[in-house]
């Protein structure tokens, strides 16, 4: 919580200090009033959470590495999403959702590489090579044309301190990192090209507003405040479209085959229609996922006070929860990975949708740990007969 305070909103925050607030999403927003109000919400709402959970009690002691060897498992679903990101048409393909019902598309929901290496690097008993796992992960997610490749693995380190294997590749984790923290702005224009966008490091400031500006959650946070407290945005489209029973039957339609509710793209595609004008149509056919913030969701029902205190007591349980259950790989893993998710890609649909394919990720690692050592006993027992 405290990573997600400062990477966007303080960071962003002493840049506009120093080279004043500019605005990406909506052409001359400066309503300052709604960016004050922002930081106000969500830094009170996370800096007392973070609180409250540091004085909480702790129960959970470092959890022990229990499985053997994922790293074949790891690189085979590198070598599967590559495949299914290229038969898919690249990153058009990927954001025009031309094969989301495809067979390859499918799997890949039963073997994300992410959890993949996240489960890797925290219950692997056996040695891995740590910088070979995080070039390997920052390629492949460049590649895919995601510009947040230092961010996703960072998020990946601040996790690794709750399992026992941090203490023996501690050394390593941090040396890597501050070696590929100075490539990323190079990452950052190299996906940026892989999704046809012309960015050059050699331009003025053009990088340097754009990483910002995509590290920055401050102007899509005050946005959504502006036209509440005006009260000048489509109020229909947004309760109905944000609604959480809406929000319920998007969520009971992820899980199986086809639809029984009415289809319907998820809640933060409407953002562009709800506040910044676009068709219903429009949003509806072109992806681009438009992400605010817990707090500010709460703010558009109940006002500052009454969405700070459900932030804060949102945020206290789900922590509860996974203290219960920090033991228990399906829970804790998708939990503790995807408190993110809940921060920042915010809807519920998007956080499930995460938290749905970290479980069948998970699913599917048992499933491999148990074929390979039945053939190993298999093998084995062979062995044994033969001689």
């Amino acid at each position: 919580m405290i990573f997600f305070l400062v990477a966007h909103f303080v960071i962003p925050g002493l840049y506009y200090l120093y080279d004043g607030f500019f605005s990406i999403y909506e052409a001359g927003f400066n309503d300052y009033e709604a960016i004050k109000k922002t930081y106000l919400l969500n830094g009170i709402s996370l800096l007392a959470t973070s609180l409250i959970v540091w004085m909480l009690p702790s129960k959970v002691k470092q959890i022990k590495p229990n499985i053997k060897n994922l790293t074949p498992f790891f690189y085979f679903s590198i070598g599967l999403g590559i495949v299914s990101y290229v038969t898919r048409g690249g990153y058009e393909g990927a954001i025009s959702g031309s094969t989301a019902g495809s067979l390859l598309n499918y799997i890949m929901i039963f073997i994300n590489p992410i959890v993949i290496l996240k489960v890797l690097l925290f219950f692997q008993e056996k040695k891995y090579n740590v910088g070979l796992l995080f070039l390997v992960t920052i390629a492949y997610i460049t590649f895919t044309g995601s510009r947040s490749a230092i961010i996703s693995l960072f998020l990946v380190i601040l996790i690794f301190p709750a399992f026992s294997n941090y203490e023996h590749y501690k050394k390593q984790i941090w040396r890597y990192m501050a070696i590929f923290m100075v490539a990323a702005p190079f990452l950052f224009v190299l996906a940026s090209q892989v999704r046809g966008m012309e960015i050059s490091l050699l331009g003025d400031d053009l990088i340097i507003k754009a990483i910002f500006g995509r590290l920055s959650m401050v102007e899509l946070s005050a946005i959504p405040i502006h036209y509440k407290d005006s009260g000048d945005f489509n109020m229909d489209m947004f309760f109905d479209k944000y609604g959480i029973w809406h929000q319920i039957k998007l969520m009971i339609d992820s899980i199986f085959p086809g639809n029984i509710f009415t289809p319907d793209v998820m809640p933060n595609q409407y953002y562009r229609a709800i506040f910044l004008g676009y068709s219903e149509e429009f949003v509806q056919e072109i992806y681009m996922s438009i992400n605010t913030t817990l707090p500010v969701y709460f703010y558009m029902y109940t006002g500052m006070t009454g969405a700070i205190i459900l932030t804060v007591g949102v945020l206290t349980a789900y922590f509860l929860v996974w203290r219960k259950y920090a033991n228990n790989i399906l829970i804790s893993v998708s939990l503790i990975t995807q408190l993110y998710t809940l921060l920042y890609c915010f809807d519920f649909v998007m956080w499930f949708s995460q938290v749905l394919t970290t479980i069948l990720s998970l699913l599917s690692i048992y499933l491999y740990t148990f074929s390979r050592k039945k053939l190993a006993n298999y093998l084995k027992k062979n062995e044994s007969a033969v001689v």
